[in-house]
């Protein structure tokens, strides 16, 4: 008998790579799938290995411990490597997490330090734990981080996680409250800034209310060129519809945030939307009767000119309804735009002239969704959205939770650095998560529990 050091988050793909792929079982290449089979069992056992008994009992894996038993110096020195490797990466985060709250007040007391949260009460993916429903603490903790401003998505195109007159209610604010009044309190409380976050006219699987449900029904939805529905886009042209996000945003504003974002502000795509309303007004708008549709529109030059505008008015034109009505109704709130990150490149083809907006004034802070860049990329695109976004609050938003190419604050901070180094005064990062929460320390207890446990395997010959 021998036993090995090894935790059980360890055994992973490489093991496969090591072991698994050593020979073919009774002359059928059927090792792999048995392989992981057991790997799986290891790791649902915490990283024990199956009992003598259990070994023997399933005869057809007998070769695999065999196997296991006579790689077990190189799968030493391979776990090994991979526990230094694993120790050294932990260090490092460590040390960059300790030094991210005072990077931060290097931006000084003026500068917008914002972090977005997708979810209504609390952060995502950390496993169930109710402590992180409490806006009071999650506030503390984000403030001694350097953060003094949060964005929260309270609504989305079907969907308020708080008392609303316009939108169906998610049934989350009887049993956890309302999520606006829940995060105010806490955001004043710490000195912080409250962004209620809207998402507009969409609402994503398990968002859905059956009301949304019924409006997709009814024929409200987006439909493409290709004739395909889709069960998740509310159309952007029909009145209705922009009706709907009209009344949200302005009611929303009412509710005295310090500002509020529109969100996916825009078309589905450039192949969205082909409805029959949309062809109704584009007919009256560009004053073309379209007798193919809706290929001309796409394939006829003088059409696809006309029906580009029509689509980019569209959008244009329901911003400036809101921030008509908003600062007719909710003067002081402020209006801010989460918008893609090339103005003049890919946020036109979703019809989403950010621009043109900035330069008539519509908004007081404009939000290019600046994710999964390297510093170099960062500082390019910054040069070409900072003369776009003339007159407004400039806030990027950086996304070092879900870009495979940030993996610890450091790497945040290097964005932070690229921002600040142009001339930016502030920044939201997306997303408050699990894994932004680990990589930025801002819970020792929880990163503590993620820690690997490291136990005695034994590997039976």
């Amino acid at each position: 008998m021998d036993a090995l050091l090894v935790g059980a988050d360890e055994l992973d793909a490489h093991i496969l790579e090591n072991v698994a792929l050593v020979a073919p079982i009774g002359g059928k290449r059927k090792y792999p799938q048995k392989a992981m089979s057991l790997i799986r069992q290891f790791k649902s056992r915490g990283g024990v290995v199956l009992s003598s008994d259990e070994r023997l009992a399933a005869v057809t894996h007998r070769q695999l411990f065999s196997l296991l038993v006579k790689r077990l110096p190189k799968l030493k020195d391979v776990f090994a490597q991979k526990i230094a490797e694993d120790d050294a990466q932990r260090k490092k985060d460590a040390e960059a997490a300790a030094r991210f709250p005072a990077f931060m007040l290097e931006g000084g007391a003026d500068e917008f330090r914002g972090m977005c949260c997708h979810t209504a009460y609390g952060p995502e993916r950390v496993g169930n734990d109710p402590k992180w429903e409490n806006w009071d603490e999650n506030c503390r903790i984000l403030k001694a981080a350097g953060f003094n401003a949060l964005s929260v998505n309270v609504a989305r195109g079907g969907i308020a996680f708080y008392e609303s007159k316009v939108l169906p209610m998610s049934p989350e604010v009887k049993t956890k409250g309302d999520s606006i009044e829940l995060i105010k309190k806490a955001c004043e409380k710490h000195g912080m800034k409250f962004i209620a976050w809207k998402v507009c006219f969409y609402s994503r699987v398990g968002m859905k209310t059956p009301a949304f449900e019924k409006w997709i029904a009814d024929g409200r939805g987006a439909i493409s060129s290709n004739g395909e529905r889709n069960g998740e886009w509310l159309c952007p042209v029909r009145p209705e519809n922009r009706a709907l996000e009209i009344e949200a945003l302005v009611e929303l504003a009412k509710r005295r945030p310090y500002a509020i974002s529109l969100d996916y502000i825009r078309y589905h795509g450039t192949g969205w939307c082909f409805c029959d309303h949309c062809r109704k007004a584009f007919e009256e708008h560009s004053g073309e009767k379209v007798s193919n549709w809706p290929k001309d529109v796409l394939n006829n030059p003088k059409l696809n000119g006309k029906w580009e505008a029509f689509r980019r008015n569209n959008i244009t034109s329901l911003v400036r309804e809101v921030v008509r009505r908003v600062r007719a109704e909710a003067p002081g709130v402020k209006i801010r735009a989460d918008v893609f990150r090339r103005p003049n490149g890919e946020a036109l083809t979703v019809a989403q002239e950010w621009s043109l907006w900035c330069r008539e004034g519509l908004m007081d802070i404009i939000s290019p969704m600046d994710g999964t860049s390297t510093p170099g990329e960062l500082a390019g695109l910054l040069k070409d959205q900072i003369p776009a976004a003339a007159g407004t609050t400039f806030m990027p938003t950086y996304y070092p939770s879900l870009s495979k190419r940030t993996s610890n604050a450091d790497d945040f901070m290097d964005m932070i650095r690229v921002g600040r180094k142009a001339g930016v005064n502030g920044f939201c990062a997306f997303t408050f998560d699990g894994r932004l929460i680990e990589m930025l320390g801002l819970d020792e207890k929880r990163k503590a529990a993620r820690a690997i446990k490291r136990v005695p395997v034994n590997l039976f010959r």
